[in-house]
């Protein structure tokens, strides 16, 4: 009767039970398993060696770039404080206003830290290594505060929402806060709403679009930074110009 080999073992025909097979074979089928087990064990070896060599080769071309790119973090520089605080005492203000600043908020592409820079309209694209020290929209809320004490437009500049009894809140939004690139010029572009509103009934008072936009000295990030700095301090004065008029009693 020809023999049947099945599964490393040799049996008379495929009916014949485990009992009436040949002595040796459990001992075939544990070497069978044996030699499966060490097959994964040597394959999971292999596999380890090949990941630690390929994690070798990209730190390697890391280094030979220069290594992971070093993120820069920018402010706008301190505005022209002194300035405007000599041209205070020429300004007509109410005294008895106290005025809260509410913080701004801003339209969904400005509460990304990275630096905006656009050649479109229809497109926007990000410096993933050049980022605002703080959100667009904390940013211009802290330069608005500051500028408004230094202006002396009223009695008290404070926080809002806070302890202290305020006749207004001041508020805005940011429409653009980035670069712009045009051919071989780049400009600095600022824009916000400022909105003013009675703090009892929240009846909106008073709302305009405050917007300006300047050429940077050089096409270079710092230099932009630079632009943006001097176009919110544009912006700001307007805002300071135009205020006193709707915080009177």
């Amino acid at each position: 009767m020809p023999l049947a080999r099945v599964t490393g073992l040799f049996i008379k025909n495929r009916a014949t039970p485990m009992s009436h097979c040949e002595p040796g074979f459990l001992f075939r089928e544990s070497g069978a398993a044996a030699k499966v087990e060490n097959f994964f064990r040597v394959r999971s070896i292999f596999a380890g060696r090949y990941f630690c060599c390929l994690l070798l080769a990209l730190g390697l071309v890391l280094q030979a770039c220069g290594g992971v790119p070093e993120t820069y973090y920018y402010t706008v520089a301190p505005l022209a404080f002194n300035a405007m605080k000599a041209k205070a005492n020429d300004v007509e203000s109410n005294r008895t206003i106290v005025l809260g600043v509410e913080k701004f908020s801003s339209e969904a592409l400005y509460d990304d830290d990275r630096i905006i820079y656009r050649e479109s309209p229809y497109e926007v694209k990000y410096y993933h290594y050049r980022r605002w020290a703080t959100a667009p929209r904390q940013l211009v809320t802290e330069e608005v505060f500051k500028h408004l004490q230094a202006a002396r437009i009223c009695r008290d500049v404070v926080n809002f929402p806070g302890s202290k009894h305020v006749d207004y809140v001041l508020t805005g939004r940011i429409l653009a806060f980035e670069e712009w690139d045009r051919g071989e010029e780049w400009f600095g572009r600022v824009a916000f709403t400022a909105q003013l509103y009675d703090p009892a009934s929240r009846q909106a008072l008073w709302n305009e679009v405050f917007e300006a936009e300047t050429r940077a000295k050089k096409r270079i990030p710092t230099a932009v930074v630079e632009a943006i700095g001097k176009s919110l301090e544009k912006c700001l004065a307007d805002l300071q110009q135009a205020l006193p008029e709707r915080v009177k009693k």
